[in-house]
């Protein structure tokens, strides 16, 4: 339809560019032999049956040139592309009855004239952040979501391509494929439904916080310039709702190093549940995120053999066992009943149960063949694993409002923050916020660096690593100045929120209880052929710890509520300090303590590594400096009235 738009100029309805880019509910782009490249924006109108497929056999390039600029010469200038498919309420649109009106200058003064369209534009300015007042999230999205009963997924695809430049706004379930990388990229996804899964793959690397991507450097070239609003996009693949989101590199997830915005983009792989949209339930995804799977349209992956897996483990004389403890994921429904992506989760998180029972099993906790019997999982599951690792970087995998976090590498490694990101007050890393436990399978190390893997509300860790070592990280227990607990109240409605980010500071692995009356969870870190390094961050569960591993380190720093297994003890002797006079039995006491601690440690099973002794220091305080000179005189008199006293008695 025809706007017409004040006659002030462009450079006042310039905020309008959401809805000069407005198109119907549908739109469908094939290009079977090439690619499809996006110059400036779509937002294509809400409509319930409305969907987005841009199917393109080579790749999808958002960032374009769209123009000629005069800047020391003429240069092509290069702008990223926002695909908008909106969720607004369709009877907030104009139409028959209730037509858009222009606003005349005999009605208001012409200060008025260019924000007649503000309330339209308030529709479709979607800009990914969660924060913001509800009056603002409710205009981006109807009162109950649009897209409830529409079971045709959005469909992004690059068949041999990249997928690159371009930030995406969908309402409802999607599958995004590159058959190549998925680099420079914002995806802000939703599912409407409980058994709703979002797909996003890359054949080789899924980059999404990339400064350095294949297109950006084109754009840098001599002779063009990216425009003042085309920098890197934020980065971010987030999931809104609940059911699943799949991230699947066929090599390497990176999570990129472009550091996050002041309104809360920018962070990662996130799970946010109504964050955004305040019509959708509270609870939100689970988020599973693997790396070198190969080229796949998501866990059917030729790599994975979930037939087999089922078959073998799953439909077992153990596995009812172990579906009985996933009963509250499974939505009151038998296995057979939960539809096919379901039927994959629940066996993935029957992997991660059959990985902890072979490290319990090898600490001697439980029966079984030890880990044989896991090997003997990864082996039936992942027939030809490829390379490829997960790096975090600065950046979070995080869940806010439930979801568990299951991440897999099963031909590399995972690596979290390090120091080249500086010293954050609230460490990066992998956190479920409101409940949902982490488990994590990798072939070589996992190394949390200056990060940290937590769970604040309940939920169990599995980490398993089968020819790496598991290393807590450096990061501090605590932090100097921690975030404090925050207050939200949204000034127009009301509504409160309590942020619990400064009850859980520090880094390392931790089930932490944030909060009153939430259940244990338990700690299983399991390395076959490596170590278990508590490191300086530490490890801590509010339930029980169990260790597989060929040694322990520092093992000091790990703090267990419940019972512990597979982790050293080392006796520690304290130094009576009464008194001076005493000094000589305090020595001789810590040093039978010394004889007594070795001897024990002499004793132990050669299984369990020798641990470094504790010493003892004695301080005594002196003085502590920095007199003033007046003090000095002051002392001076007072002795020497002191020795006059003594010499008139």
């Amino acid at each position: 339809p025809w706007l017409r738009l004040n006659e002030a100029g462009i450079d006042n309805i310039i905020r309008y560019k959401t809805i000069l880019s407005l198109m119907p509910g549908s739109l469908s782009v094939s290009a079977l032999s090439g690619d499809i490249n996006l110059a400036g924006n779509i937002t294509l109108s809400p409509s319930a049956t409305g969907t987005l497929s841009l199917l393109a056999a080579g790749a999808v390039n958002g960032l374009q040139p769209n123009g000629i600029v005069n800047l020391n010469g003429l240069r092509t200038s290069w702008g990223t592309s926002t695909v908008n498919v909106s969720d607004a309420s369709p009877a907030a649109l104009p139409g028959v009855l209730n037509p858009l009106g222009y606003t005349t200058a005999q009605a208001q003064s012409g200060s008025r004239l260019p924000l007649f369209l503000d309330g339209l534009n308030a529709l479709f300015a979607e800009t990914g952040s969660t924060s913001g007042v509800l009056q603002t999230k409710q205009a981006l999205h109807a009162a109950g979501p649009l897209h409830r009963q529409d079971t045709q997924p959005l469909r992004l695809y690059a068949g041999t391509g990249d997928i690159s430049g371009l930030t995406l706004f969908s309402p409802k379930a999607a599958r995004i494929f590159a058959g190549q990388d998925l680099s420079d990229v914002s995806l802000y996804l939703q599912n409407t439904g409980a058994g709703d899964v979002s797909i996003v793959t890359g054949g080789r690397d899924i980059i999404p916080a990339n400064a350095a991507s294949a297109l950006r450097g084109i754009a840098n070239r001599a002779g063009n310039v990216p425009n003042l609003d085309a920098g890197p996009v934020a980065g971010d693949i987030q999931i809104s709702g609940p059911g699943t989101l799949q991230v699947l590199a066929g090599r390497t997830l990176d999570l990129g190093t472009v550091e996050g915005n002041a309104d809360g983009t920018g962070t990662g792989l996130s799970s946010i549940g109504n964050a955004r949209n305040p019509a959708l339930g509270f609870n939100g995804a689970a988020i599973i995120a693997a790396a070198g799977l190969g080229s796949s349209a998501g866990l059917d992956s030729e790599s994975l053999d979930f037939d087999g897996f089922i078959d073998t483990y799953v439909k077992s004389a153990q596995g009812s066992a172990w579906l009985a403890e996933l009963k509250e994921g499974m939505g009151g429904k038998t296995f057979d009943q939960l539809n096919g992506h379901e039927r994959k989760r629940i066996a993935l998180e029957v992997f991660y149960l059959v990985l902890r029972d072979a490290g319990r099993s090898s600490g001697g906790t439980i029966t079984g063949n030890g880990y044989a019997d896991g090997f003997a999982a990864i082996d039936t599951l992942f027939r030809n694993p490829g390379t490829g690792g997960i790096l975090t970087r600065g950046r979070d995998i995080r869940t806010r409002n439930g979801g568990g976090i299951s991440l897999l590498a099963p031909g590399g490694a995972l690596q979290l923050a390090n120091t080249a990101i500086g010293n954050p007050l609230a460490p990066p890393g992998i956190v479920t916020e409101s409940g949902g436990g982490i488990s994590i399978f990798t072939k070589d190390d996992v190394s949390v660096g200056i990060g940290r893997i937590f769970t604040l509300r309940g939920g169990s860790q599995i980490i398993w690593s089968s020819q790496g070592d598991i290393a807590a990280g450096s990061a501090s227990k605590t932090v100097r100045s921690a975030p404090p607990t925050r207050v939200l109240i949204d000034p127009q409605s009301g509504a409160v929120q309590t942020d619990l980010a400064g009850l859980a500071t520090g880094g390392g692995i931790g089930v932490l209880a944030t909060v009153a009356g939430v259940a244990p969870g338990n700690v299983d870190l399991i390395a076959p052929a490596g170590v278990v390094d508590a490191g300086d961050a530490g490890i801590r569960s509010s339930g029980n710890l169990t260790i597989a591993a060929t040694q322990v380190l520092n093992a000091g720093n790990i703090a267990v509520t419940g019972s512990s297994a597979g982790t050293p003890t080392t006796a520690v002797s304290v130094p009576n300090v009464s008194g001076l006079s005493s000094a000589g039995n305090t020595a001789a006491a810590g040093n039978a303590a010394a004889a007594a601690a070795a001897a024990a440690q002499a004793a132990r099973p050669e299984t369990v590594p020798a641990q470094t002794l504790a010493s003892i220091y004695t301080v005594e305080v002196l003085g502590y400096g920095g007199a003033d000179p007046d003090d000095e005189e002051d002392d001076e008199e007072r002795r020497r009235q002191r020795e006059e006293a003594e010499e008139s008695r």
